[in-house]
């Protein structure tokens, strides 16, 4: 799957073969959830993939009652300012749901408290709209992307209190070995697993390996943590 460089797409461990994707929106502006609606279930995925809005609905509403949720692979999640954003993103988490975050104005916390939270997409709510479906069905494929403006952005906490992302120096001097280096810089470049695997002349499961391997070297909650690391670093 390809996308507009505006993204950052490292592939996570599970990918989906379904040919649909369904899907709940959560805003809580009543015009922008219209217009995302009406988006949403005029889009196609790409091959073949499709998607099917099962909810609508003000983000404001308990997520217990959203009609729709059993059977949702993704959560479209665009929250009021004064929501416990980082709650709804690990109820919905814990359900086996993927979250795609809209938020108007993002800062370091923000991210990064989506990104503890568990948030697989992370998106400036002013991008263009034509570009969510397609970052929905990334989300459902088994990727996490951030909107560009927020790659830069990003800074993760160090356990000692400050930003981990200041102490990580140059890719040379990170706690890693060299396949992990490897392995790392081609997912932050956007391959996936298996073209990651294709490229090193080893096999998926040791690609995942290597990543499981490096995570808790780069105090990294998850992959995309880690590549942001690469990325930063480099």
């Amino acid at each position: 799957m390809t996308m507009s460089p505006e993204y950052v797409m490292p592939l996570l461990s599970v990918e989906t073969q379904q040919s649909t994707t369904n899907l709940v929106l959560a805003d809580y502006d009543p015009l922008s959830r219209q217009v995302l609606s009406d988006a949403l279930r005029a889009a196609s995925g790409p091959e073949g993939r499709r998607l099917r809005l099962l909810a609508s609905l003000d983000s404001y509403t308990p997520v217990e009652t959203w009609p729709g949720l059993d059977h949702a692979d993704v959560v479209v999640l665009a929250p009021c300012p004064q929501a416990d954003t980082d709650a709804t993103i690990r109820l919905l988490v814990a359900r086996g749901v993927r979250v795609v975050l809209l938020l108007a104005r993002w800062d370091n916390l923000a991210l990064n408290r989506a990104m503890a939270a568990g948030a697989s997409g992370c998106l400036v709510k002013d991008l263009e709209v034509d570009r969510i479906p397609a970052a929905v069905q990334a989300v459902a494929c088994g990727y996490a992307l951030l909107s560009a403006e927020l790659i830069t952005l990003y800074r993760p906490a160090s356990p000692h209190g400050g930003h981990a992302a200041a102490d990580l120096g140059k890719l040379t001097g990170l706690p890693l070995t060299g396949r992990e280096h490897e392995v790392l810089s081609l997912l932050a470049r956007g391959m996936s697993t298996a073209e990651t695997a294709r490229a090193l002349g080893v096999s998926p499961t040791t690609v995942k390996s290597h990543v499981s391997h490096a995570l808790p070297k780069l105090n990294a909650r998850n992959r995309l943590e880690a590549v942001l690391m690469i990325k930063n670093a480099n």
